[in-house]
Formats: C-alpha cells, sequence, structure tokens
C-alpha cells in the first residue's frame, strides 16, 4: 500500500471533523442550479487513474444512515488540461478541501509543492459528470495525486453503497448492514471516480465503522486499527488490488459470519469464506463446498491462476440481481446462494450450483480481462454463462456421481426455449448492442445476452472443436490480462487457432462468421429441399430469418448467417461432427480450391454418401447451430415414420428440436397441424426428460390458446391425458425420492403437467399428500418432498378456501429458507 498506516490514521481523525461548507457541490442539484460544461456523456481520456486509496466511515444505524469519505486518486496526465472531469452521482462535495498535488517522488516541472485547490467546478446532471478547474493545468506525462472528500447517504435504492436489513429472530429486532452493488455504473454512489469499464486501476480500500460489526473488502485484511477520537470504532485497512474496473470494487459492514471451505491441493493457497446473516449460516455449505471446485476448474480450463489470494461469497438480504461478480467478493440474493438439504428442491440445488460457477467464471471473463465498453456486455455474460454450465458438467455429469446431471443438454434447451420467441420478433435487438449514453446499459441485461450469447459460443465451441475452442479462449484470456478488449479481439486469437489446427477453412474467419450472428438481429429459419430419385443427391437449401409475426414491410429479406451444417441420418455415413458451411452472401469465385470442400456452392450440396430416397435425413445434429429447420413432405414423414418405430435412434437433442420446429411451423401455416400431431403422436413412447420438456412447452402454449373455446379445449386436454397416461403410470409416489438428476426433474413436470391438464391419478396423489401434511401432529416436522411442494401446495390453493390461502401465506411469512420461500409459496 503506497500510505502508511499513520498517514491513514491522520486522514481518519480529520474525516471525522470535516463539515460541509457553504460552497458545497451536491450532485443531487437540480440542472438550473448548476450550470454544466460537459456535453458529453463520456470522460475525456485526458488524466488516466493508476490507483485509488478509498476511506469510508458508515455508521449503519437509524436514523440517518449517513457516510463519509474521503478519495485520493493518483493519476497520470496523458495531454495537458487545467480539468479534472469525474462521475458523481448524489454526494457532497466540499470545493475548499479538494486538493491536488504533485505526485511524491516524481520529477517536478509544474513546481507544485503545495496544495493547489480547483477555481471553479461544475455538475451536470444528466450525466452524472462532476469538473473541477484549477488555475494551473495538469502537465502531459506528469503524475498527480487529487484528494476529494466526500460524504453521502446509504440509501435503498439497492444501487451504488445501500443499506439492507432483516429481522433478527432471536430479538425481533431489525439489523441493519451497508453494502455495495457497482455494476454498471454506481461507484458513482459512493466516491467520485472514474467510472467506465476501461479506466482500469489498482484500489485501496479503508472501512471506517462500529467495532462490534466486520468488514469486508475485495482483497485480504491488510491491518486493523483504533479511532482515537472514536473509541468504540476501528478502521481496517485492506490490501492493494489488482488492476480493475470501478464496477467490481465492493464492501461491505455487517455482523455476518462466515464458513471457509476445506482447502484442496490444488487450491489450498486461497481462502474461500461463504458470508450469511447467523441464523442462515448452515445453509451456505452446498455453495461453499461447490465454489473451490469451479474455481479450480476454471483454472485449469483457461490455464490462468486465479490472480487473488482469497475468494468470498456473500449472501445478502436485499439484492436487486440473483448475484454480482465483484472481484474477490461476490454477492448474491439469499436465495442464489442458501440451500437446505431437507427443504430446497432440485430446481433450487440447479440454480445455486449455476450461479455460484457463473459468477466464478466473471473472475476471469469480465474480471481479468473486462470489455472496451458496454457494448459487448454480452461476452461478460454469455460467456459466464456458457462457462457456468461447463463447470457443473465437470462437476456433477461424472461416472458414479449421485446427481449424475447431464447439464450441457438441457443448458441448450433452457437457452432456446428462451432465444426462439424472443428472437423471433421484429423487436429483438443484436447480441452485440451499441451503447451509447449509459442510460441504455440495463436494457441489455436481458436473455439475447446471456442465453443467446451463451448459444452463440456453444456453437463456436462446436464448429472450432472443444479442444481448439479451449485454447483460442485461453489465448485471449492470457495476452489481454488485466486489460480491456473488444470482441474482435476474441475472434483473432479464435481464428488463429482455428486455423493453426486447419479447422476453419483457410479463407474463413470466425469475426466473418460471428458477426453473421453477432451484428445482426434474429435467427434464420434454413429450408431443406431433397432431390429425390436423383443418384446426385442433391439437396437444396435456403434460409431466411424467421419471424413469428412475418410484416414484409418491415422484415430484412437480405438478412443472412454464417451457418455450420452438421447431419444425423439412418445412414451412418453422413453423421460427422465437422461441418459444411452455408454461407452468406458468397462471392462463389473467391472460393480457393480448398474452401470448396467445406462451403455450400450455390446453395446447393451433393453429399455422394450413398443417401438412398427412404433415408430420413436431419439437418443440426444435437442442435448445435442456433436455426429452425424445415424440410420437404417426404422427409418429415419419414422422421416422423422413424419415431413411431424406434424414436431412440434419433439423438436427444434432435428430438427436441423437430418437436419444436413442427409445432412452431404448423402454428405459423407453414406445416399442416395434422403433420405436428402425427410426429407429437410418438410422445407417450418418450421416457426422456428434454423431449418432453420441449413437448409440453408446445402443448402449454396451445392450452393457452385454446382453454376460452369449450368444447374444443375439452378435447384438446383429452387428447394430452391420453399423451401423459402412460409415462405419469411409471413416476414413483410423491413421497418416493429419485437419485438422477433428470430423473427427478422428469418426475416433477410430469406430475406437473398430469394435474395441469386434470389426470385424476395426478389430482388425487397430491391431495392425498396435501391433506396428510395438514392433518400432521406437526407440519413443521412433516415435510413434503422439496421437488414436489410447489405442486402440492398449488393445486390444493386451487380449489380451497380463503382460510387455507391465509394459512399458507402465515406459513409463508415464517419461513428462513430463502430457496424454498422463492420456490415453495409461488400463490
Amino acid at each position: 500500500m503506497e500510505k502508511s498506516n499513520s498517514v491513514f490514521l491522520a486522514l481518519a481523525i480529520s474525516l471525522m471533523l470535516v463539515s460541509p461548507s457553504i460552497s458545497d457541490v451536491k450532485s443531487d442539484a437540480k440542472p438550473s442550479e448548476i450550470k454544466s460544461d460537459v456535453a458529453n456523456y463520456r470522460l475525456p481520456r485526458n488524466l488516466i487513474p493508476m490507483h485509488y486509496d478509498v476511506t469510508i466511515f458508515t455508521d449503519v444505524k437509524e436514523p440517518e444512515f449517513k457516510f463519509d469519505g474521503i478519495v485520493t486518486i493518483h493519476l497520470i496526465c496523458i495531454q495537458q488540461t487545467k480539468d479534472l472531469v469525474l462521475h458523481m452521482n448524489n454526494l457532497t462535495l466540499s470545493q475548499d478541501t479538494i486538493t491536488r498535488l504533485v505526485k511524491h517522488g516524481i520529477a517536478n516541472p509544474s513546481k507544485e509543492l503545495t496544495p493547489v485547490h480547483p477555481v471553479s467546478h461544475n455538475y451536470d446532471t444528466e450525466n452524472e459528470i462532476y469538473t473541477a478547474t484549477f488555475e494551473t493545468p495538469f502537465i502531459t506525462n506528469q503524475e498527480y495525486t487529487v484528494e476529494i472528500p466526500f460524504n453521502g447517504v446509504l440509501n435503498e435504492g439497492l444501487s451504488g453503497f445501500y443499506r439492507s436489513s432483516y429481522t433478527n429472530r432471536a430479538t425481533n429486532d431489525t439489523e441493519w448492514l451497508a453494502t455495495t452493488q457497482f455494476e454498471s455504473i454506481d461507484a458513482r454512489r459512493a466516491f467520485p471516480c472514474f467510472d467506465e469499464p476501461a479506466m482500469k486501476s489498482t484500489f485501496t480500500i479503508s472501512l471506517g465503522h462500529p467495532k462490534h460489526l466486520n468488514s469486508i473488502s475485495n482483497m485480504p485484511l491488510e491491518t486493523s486499527m483504533d479511532i482515537p477520537n472514536k473509541p468504540d470504532w476501528v478502521l481496517n485497512v485492506f490490501q492493494k488490488s489488482v488492476p480493475m474496473s470501478t464496477y467490481l470494487v465492493a464492501f461491505i459492514i455487517s455482523n455476518f459470519t462466515y464458513r471457509e471451505s476445506k482447502p484442496s491441493k490444488e487450491f489450498s493457497d486461497v481462502k474461500f469464506r461463504t458470508w450469511a446473516r447467523k441464523e442462515v449460516i448452515d445453509q451456505v455449505d452446498f455453495a461453499a463446498e461447490a465454489g473451490p471446485e469451479f474455481l479450480n476448474f476454471f483454472e485449469r480450463y483457461f490455464n490462468i491462476r486465479y490472480p487473488l489470494p482469497k475468494q468470498d461469497m456473500v449472501a445478502i438480504p436485499d439484492f436487486s440481481a440473483g448475484a454480482m461478480e465483484n472481484w474477490g467478493l461476490i454477492t448474491y440474493r439469499e436465495s442464489s446462494l442458501l440451500y437446505d438439504n431437507v427443504r430446497s428442491s432440485i430446481h433450487n440445488e440447479y440454480s445455486i450450483a449455476n450461479t455460484v460457477a457463473h459468477e466464478l467464471a466473471h473472475q476471469w471473463f469480465g474480471n481479468l480481462v473486462t470489455m472496451k465498453w458496454w457494448t459487448d456486455l454480452w461476452l461478460n455474460e454469455g460467456f459466464a454463462t456458457y462457462m457456468a454450465a461447463q463447470a457443473l458438467n465437470d462437476k456433477y455429469n461424472k461416472p458414479g456421481s449421485r446427481h449424475s446431471w447431464k447439464i450441457l443438454d438441457g443448458e441448450a434447451l433452457s437457452n432456446i426455449l428462451l432465444i426462439f420467441p424472443l428472437d423471433s420478433l421484429s423487436s429483438s435487438h443484436p447480441v452485440s448492442v451499441p451503447i451509447g449514453n449509459p442510460s441504455e446499459i440495463s436494457q441489455i441485461f436481458d436473455a439475447i445476452s446471456y442465453r443467446k450469447g451463451s448459444f452463440l459460443i456453444r456453437m463456436m465451441n462446436s464448429f472450432l472443436s472443444p479442444k481448439v475452442f479451449q485454447q483460442g479462449v485461453s489465448n485471449y484470456l492470457d495476452k489481454y490480462s488485466y486489460g480491456n478488449a473488444e470482441q474482435d479481439d476474441l475472434w483473432s486469437s479464435l481464428t488463429e487457432a482455428g486455423h493453426r489446427a486447419k479447422i476453419l477453412p483457410k479463407d474463413l474467419t470466425v469475426k466473418k462468421i460471428m458477426d453473421s450472428w453477432t451484428l445482426q438481429t434474429g435467427y434464420p429459419v434454413v429450408d431443406v429441399v431433397r432431390e429425390y430419385g436423383n443418384k446426385k443427391n442433391t439437396i437444396k437449401f435456403n434460409q431466411k430469418r424467421f419471424l413469428a409475426l412475418p410484416d414484409l414491410k418491415r422484415s430484412d429479406s437480405t438478412q443472412c448467417w454464417w451457418i455450420p451444417l452438421t447431419f444425423t441420418s439412418s445412414n451412418e455415413k453422413l453423421s460427422s461432427s465437422k461441418p459444411i458451411w452455408l454461407p452468406c452472401d458468397q462471392d462463389n469465385s473467391a472460393l480457393s480450391a480448398h474452401d470448396q470442400h467445406d462451403i455450400v456452392a450455390n446453395d446447393e450440396l451433393d453429399l455422394n454418401a450413398g443417401l438412398k430416397d427412404n433415408d430420413w435425413l436431419i439437418i443440426n445434429r444435437d442442435m448445435n447451430a442456433l436455426i429452425r429447420v424445415n424440410y420437404d413432405d417426404k422427409n418429415w414423414d419419414m422422421i416422423i415414420n422413424q419415431l413411431n418405430a424406434n424414436h431412440t435412434n434419433i439423438p436427444t437433442l434432435n428430438r427436441v428440436q423437430v418437436i419444436m420446429d413442427v409445432m412452431e411451423f404448423s402454428k405459423l401455416n407453414i406445416l399442416k397441424y395434422s403433420k405436428a400431431f402425427d410426429l407429437m403422436s410418438y410422445i407417450h413412447k418418450e421416457s426422456e426428460y428434454l423431449p418432453w420438456r420441449s413437448a409440453l412447452n408446445t402443448l402449454y402454449s396451445m392450452d393457452n390458446l385454446l382453454k376460452r373455446t369449450g368444447p374444443t379445449y375439452d378435447y384438446f386436454k383429452t387428447y394430452i391425458r391420453n399423451l401423459l397416461a402412460a409415462q405419469f403410470s411409471t413416476q414413483p409416489e410423491i413421497r418416493s425420492s429419485l437419485e438422477g438428476y433428470e430423473e427427478r426433474l422428469h418426475k416433477t413436470q410430469l406430475y406437473s403437467a398430469a394435474c395441469h391438464f386434470g389426470l385424476p391419478e395426478c389430482v388425487e396423489r397430491v391431495q392425498e399428500e396435501y391433506k396428510s401434511w395438514k392433518s400432521a401432529k406437526s407440519v413443521d416436522n412433516y415435510i413434503i418432498p422439496a421437488d414436489m411442494m410447489y405442486l402440492t401446495y398449488c393445486e390444493h390453493i386451487k380449489t380451497a378456501p380463503l382460510e387455507e390461502w391465509n394459512f399458507l401465506y402465515k406459513r409463508y411469512l415464517t419461513i428462513d429458507t430463502p430457496s424454498r420461500k422463492s420456490t415453495s409459496f409461488v400463490l
């Protein structure tokens, strides 16, 4: 650390005595009160931060909830300027106490030996930009320190430096804590700073607070000292951080406790702690056990060691997001971290594991290498979503594992079920969205950035091969460590790896492929027409954007994508993981001889593989590309016949896709509904979770359309009950437990569907379970199986009187298992 303990103590004492003057600048002032000379929402690059010393004091108590602080920013001047331009929001600054000094030990051409104060200052309310103007300029290549005292209020808005609370069950008292949430542009609510992701710096955080509370930050505690004029207070000084963006800075003051994870051989040098309020600390064990293993996996996958000496995870009672990847101090909503072995469901277990893995993946993808600007947010979130599934698969999908989670296929389907309906609307947006004003940032924290981004990364992993993809990503992270990058930088690393391994066609780059997927909205439908009775086995392809509400005036007929085509068929010679590329806007004359073997020319392909007229063909093996596929009638009929004869001959994810596609094409009158119901008729023999999930997703959609149609709806429900009956009869009773992850999910979804469509056997089982629970001597000791808890409560309350609803609501208010509260009592 650059400041000694004695200097910190002197700052602490002086800070306690600082009071605002009449010349204070208030960042919540109305635009008419302060004239703004700042026209842009981006900061100039005249001054670049190198290090922050941030000291903050807060009592975390009613009614004031105030905090006082001082930030010392160590700067280098890139271009001469008289203006210091920073971000600030809802803070109060005292003009008279802002000082500038030449950094100690640096050549001093400015002759600045005494503190210099600004001669004027302005605040741009709209852009949250504060400007301090000095009479003498900052000189190019000179280093400076600027000290800015400030104060503010711990807000209730769950952003910036804010207050949170919970009720102590033992005393019934309200307990308060102070915590942070800075992504995307809220570090400026805690201290004046250069609040843009590309302006990385190191940080030394010091927190003053009452001794009965504890504090944590991104880095381990360096030293703790008493404050002479505050006998019951302590100042905790944390180690200097690695270079990072302001949105990743974090600190918490609370009376929480923690459990420390057991060290492993590979991970013994990283201290891993999981924090929560005392009443629920026994619910952190699941996350505390999984977290270090995930971190270990990412070290191996990226081939880069975790760069910090510790990792803390904290469950916050009031939290706006699911979790936040602050470097070394990840914060979570309680329901996203706390797990009860008895009362939390399989959905809770997966969600918590997935969230923990997602945030830990960010420690590399987002924290170690950060986007230059929010346009590339999808790289952060899409990669973390994709890598979380890889980490879960590594931990849980092992031979002999109690869980045996088939994570990767399930993640692909979860993503596609969200992407397909959203991205088929003309109102959707590209994955890579040009972001101007920071007010636009929050709009892209959505399924397109997270889920479509993840699916496109999965597609790259497929067409490059897992080994080549992993090497390209590792090279990218190593090259840009502690810096910032754009998506083109990643494309360059992946292209280099792909060409070196001779996986990519010679004249094709990842940028050319992926720009067609990330820079335009939507996804394609590929029409596949086979020529039968032709020895050449010719297949004709046509691609266009798929729109759920076709509008020729608004749709862009010029849209096209570089599509990796893979195949599966009753002819085993066609099963290959190496793609053939269906090009976008291809100049055939420019193809090299090498490329002509890998790229479809003139939208026609001669398979030359002995494909017979009676061989069914499915495009997009294992659903690796983000496409819908429509076939000619004969090929559809052959797929239907195969499903009815022996559906297991078609890969699971391809069964998933043909179900989704045939139902959607029928809905849009591209195919007849008779075709869809002919295909769906096989489902009564299907025993796997994912095809049933795909089928039920489409059937629930139809259910919403038909439920007010009277007799038609009755016929439809009867049809669904007939489909469900055989599979439901194979499911164990409610209180019978299953070990396998997919088996548990399949049981839950079949029970839910069977009861929803009124299958008598299901309704009877659920009502009996509720009665057994309600009539037990103690409803606390009789535990409905966690996976079936929501269904049991929900099915009963549908027809129960108001008194029953009130009874369950009172139960909800007393539950102290956040994951159970969020999923079992959604009434």
